[in-house]
């Protein structure tokens, strides 16, 4: 569930990007739980969808962390992705590493334990960031993430959606896929997939609910399993084949849908029809649209946190 007012632990920060020195604001959720035997917190860093802003946060998963100990970062990054300097921009990338950067200086955070989750447009920024600073992070969940703008762009402009998304990438990347080199690289500079694989070494959990794209729903699977076949691709391992991206893609347009992979995982209380792995990278297919699971999101950031304080115990 979606939030746009501050629950009653999150308050407002405030810092200036040295680019070109505005101030972007940021809501930081502080937990009254003790720290246990950490001497630091770990942290998540919860990314916006497309169309909105920092106020705009997953309540559930904020009261979670914060019950859990976590501290809840939400950064503004420059708000709705309509313009130049907002849809994962250079400046806004730096909004977001300012904001840590915060984080980490007033609130006690591990800087070894900063974990980043998104749905929609936050799944393409979360993996933005991993992609372009993946030794900054220690995982990332994303929920019906956006990988390739210009494949996004054609999606929108073919099926005529309810809302004109393309129009919102034009104005991020000056113009329609193809106009001009310049604006083709807008596009890769600013879509996932093309750097994807500088995250090898990062815990990844990509999520996508079945019927996402169909209905009215704006982000089509694909776009998660182009992600997903880029690193296993890399990686030496199986990708998604056309034949199952095929029936996934029909599939997701009936209600009686017969799973590839057979999976029970009871974080999700869903049902799985495709669940893989490449490398640090996962892909699960569920039961759902343009949605995110709480536990399943929650249940992925703790095993790999609690990976990093095994993994930093044994080092000492």
């Amino acid at each position: 569930m979606l939030w746009v007012f501050p629950c009653r632990q999150m308050r407002t920060i405030r810092v200036r990007n040295p680019i070109d020195g505005r101030i972007q604001p940021s809501y930081v959720g502080l937990p009254t739980s003790p720290k246990g035997s950490s001497s630091a917190r770990p942290m998540i860093v919860f990314f916006h969808k497309w169309s909105s802003s920092y106020r705009e946060y997953d309540i559930g998963l904020a009261k979670v962390a914060l019950k859990e100990g976590w501290v809840f970062l939400s950064p503004h990054y420059r708000g709705r992705n309509n313009r130049p300097d907002a849809g994962a921009s250079a400046i806004a990338q730096q909004d977001v590493c300012v904001a840590i950067d915060e984080c980490v200086r007033r609130f006690d955070v591990d800087p070894n334990r900063i974990h980043l989750a998104g749905l929609s447009g936050g799944g393409h920024m979360a993996l933005v960031m991993a992609g372009r600073f993946p030794s900054l992070f220690a995982s990332a969940t994303v929920w019906s993430p956006i990988g390739d703008l210009a494949d996004w762009h054609r999606f929108h402009v073919q099926q005529k959606t309810f809302y004109p998304y393309w129009k919102d990438v034009e104005a991020v990347t000056g113009g329609p896929p193809g106009s001009s080199p310049s604006v083709d690289m807008q596009y890769a500079e600013r879509s996932p997939v093309q750097f994807f694989s500088a995250a090898e070494r990062l815990p990844v959990d990509i999520n996508h609910g079945i019927h996402d794209g169909h209905q009215g729903h704006t982000i089509p699977i694909n776009q998660s399993i182009q992600l997903f076949n880029r690193m296993a691709k890399q990686t030496g391992t199986l990708e998604v084949s056309r034949d199952e991206i095929r029936y996934l893609l029909d599939a997701g347009q009936k209600r009686t849908i017969e799973p590839i992979d057979h999976v029970e995982d009871p974080s999700y209380g869903t049902r799985i029809y495709l669940r893989r792995q490449a490398g640090r990278t996962r892909l699960t297919i569920f039961e759902g649209a343009h949605d995110m699971i709480v536990s399943a999101a929650y249940a992925w950031l703790k095993d790999r946190d609690q990976d990093v304080v095994t993994s930093s115990n044994n080092l000492r």
